[in-house]
């Protein structure tokens, strides 16, 4: 296993295919974490540790920073990992991840990360249902195309 980071250090931009299975694995137990109420608070690609099949994401520490950490924050770290994923660009880059990325990615998803990255104040809930759902259609968009 190696961190997420180390993956995209070394393999950034990636073709859209992994990067979405990546952030679809990332995404799976954050969201059941927020279903049962918790909120990780401190998600980042150092944070997140990857193999072929697996995906282990590191509690954060009991940091005085994390405790007014909300499901917004989690939702907004995941678009951003998927964004590095895509772009290497750093998360609080300027610019849409279409501009970082010589393949050609789905306007939709595009448009989701971006806005996440954006905006604190969308509904986490709801936000992680629509990224879930844009991430299947362009995972199958992507394996169509062989992306």
């Amino acid at each position: 296993m190696r961190t997420l980071r180390a993956l995209i250090d070394l393999e950034a931009p990636m073709r859209p295919a992994p990067a979405i299975e990546i952030a679809l694995r990332v995404l799976q137990p954050i969201v059941a974490m927020h279903a049962s109420g918790a909120i990780h608070g401190d998600l980042r690609a150092e944070r997140i540790f990857v193999d072929r099949v697996r995906v282990r994401i590191l509690s954060p520490e009991r940091a005085a920073s994390a405790t007014h950490a909300t499901k917004e924050d989690d939702a907004a770290s995941v678009a951003s990992i998927l964004y590095e994923l895509l772009t290497r660009a750093p998360a609080d880059h300027e610019g849409p991840a279409s501009q970082h990325n010589p393949i050609a990615l789905p306007a939709r998803l595009v448009e989701v990360v971006d806005r996440a990255r954006r905006d604190r104040a969308l509904d986490a809930d709801a936000f992680a249902h629509e990224l879930r759902v844009c991430l299947l259609d362009a995972l199958g968009a992507a394996k169509r195309l062989r992306f």
